[in-house]
């Protein structure tokens, strides 16, 4: 089987399907749709270098920080989603229609290959289209003064329009692939798919390339303080969503450790709480060889987090790649109360961390040694049942799947073309 796979390279989603897809003995082709970057193959992917950078010869718009490029570069996209197409990403995929036999086109993540997706299926409208949702609807803006409200309100009308895209590239999916039973209710509310094409919900896992060979014992054996590890961003200019600078005071503050990647702890105020921050290196992410996943093993827990004070739609449906890979630790998994609904939800199921109301409150929890114990058995047991290699069967079924549906649907227009003209003959 020949993948055409829509994505961006930097992604980990396009690494564990690149993986994936060796695994199953399939061919598979990349389209690039990240266009800040030409890639040339699949960073720690070397196998997955047959790719397609539609833009690797042009400077395109795309967002930056300032507003009126944000402006700009939103118009041009809503101008994609309305019909006028981008004519690199147009010559990259008819070229690839012409020189590539393909037979099924996946589409990973969510909105950001949504303009790519809308252009591969009006040119390769007989091929087999499958949609893993990942992540579903963009944050909102947090802007202050009349220029926020001006954002505020543009963003709604965007919104409507992308909402609109969505859904008639959802509806040309033959397979539509929900991570969560959160996100099908959210798609089959919001979005009202029609056509042929059927939803499935399934996990998105990490291969066993990313899991750990060895475990580390606990720092917290040692020194006697609870030690937590956080895997993400932690951008400390105060205007991200992954500035991570009050949440690691508090739990400093609690006497919690407090273990992230950064170099740079200049602009953070509780210089104080300094003992209980620590930086480790960052891992590369060309390189897969399960070197994070056993340096988090030495931590009592990973702590999930977000520079956001309320539950948003967003987490309401999603589960983060952060809190996926957490799974692959095989240790609890902590979190605040409340803003992650879904992936509290999966920490419940399987019983594999806990939330917490406060930073008192976690160094609480993690003070009590029966409860981390409990909860790090079944984590290490879930760790064992959720790589892509032990559920290859799973996503071979939706593959074929997609293929059986594209061919129903195509069987069934042309016996409606059949028909039509020997009605038309008839009439002569």
């Amino acid at each position: 089987m020949r993948i055409l796979h829509i994505g961006s390279l930097t992604s980990q989603h396009t690494q564990i399907a690149a993986l994936a897809y060796l695994e199953m003995g399939y061919e598979a082709v990349f389209l690039n749709t990240r266009k800040q970057k030409a890639f040339f193959h699949v960073p720690g992917v070397p196998e997955a270098n047959n790719v397609t950078n539609p833009w690797s010869q042009s400077d395109p718009r795309v967002p930056r920080k300032r507003f009126g490029n944000s402006l700009g570069a939103s118009v041009v996209l809503a101008l994609r989603y309305l019909g006028s197409r981008d004519k690199h990403l147009v010559g990259a995929i008819q070229s690839l229609a012409v020189k590539k036999s393909l037979d099924v086109v996946v589409g990973t993540w969510g909105l950001p290959v949504l303009e790519a997706m809308l252009c591969a299926q009006e040119i390769l409208s007989a091929t087999p289209f499958v949609h893993h949702i990942l992540t579903i609807p963009d944050l909102p803006v947090r802007r202050q003064g009349w220029r926020g409200a001006c954002w505020k309100l543009y963003s709604r009308w965007f919104w409507t329009v992308e909402r609109r895209a969505y859904r008639v590239m959802l509806s040309k999916c033959d397979v539509r692939v929900h991570c969560n039973g959160n996100m099908l209710k959210f798609v089959k509310t919001m979005i009202r798919p029609i056509g042929m094409g059927i939803d499935v919900i399934r996990l998105e896992r990490f291969n066993r390339r990313f899991f750990g060979k060895h475990r580390h014992a606990k720092l917290s054996s040692a020194d006697g303080e609870p030690h937590v590890v956080h895997i993400g961003a932690t951008n400390f200019s105060g205007q991200s969503i992954d500035d991570m600078g009050n949440a690691f005071a508090e739990m400093a503050e609690a006497r919690v450790h407090v273990h992230f990647s950064h170099d740079d702890l200049a602009p953070m105020e509780a210089r104080e709480s300094l003992p209980y921050y620590h930086v480790f290196p960052q891992f590369p992410s060309d390189v897969i060889d399960g070197r994070l996943a056993e340096f988090c093993t030495q931590f009592d827990a990973i702590v999930i987090l977000y520079n956001v004070d309320r539950a948003y739609e967003r987490f309401e449906n999603s589960l983060p790649t952060r809190f996926l890979f957490a799974l692959v630790v095989g240790i609890p998994i902590a979190m605040p109360e409340g803003l992650f609904p879904a992936c509290e939800e999966y920490v419940r199921q399987w019983n594999i961390g806990f939330t917490y109301k406060s930073g008192e409150h976690l160094a609480a929890l993690l003070s009590d040694r029966s409860l981390l114990l409990r909860l790090a058995a079944n984590a290490l047991a879930h760790s064992q049942e959720v790589s892509v290699e032990d559920n290859l069967t799973e996503y071979q079924a939706i593959l074929q799947t997609a293929r059986d549906i594209s061919r129903a649907r195509v069987e069934g227009n042309n016996q409606r073309t059949y028909q039509s003209r020997k009605v038309n003959e008839a009439h002569r």
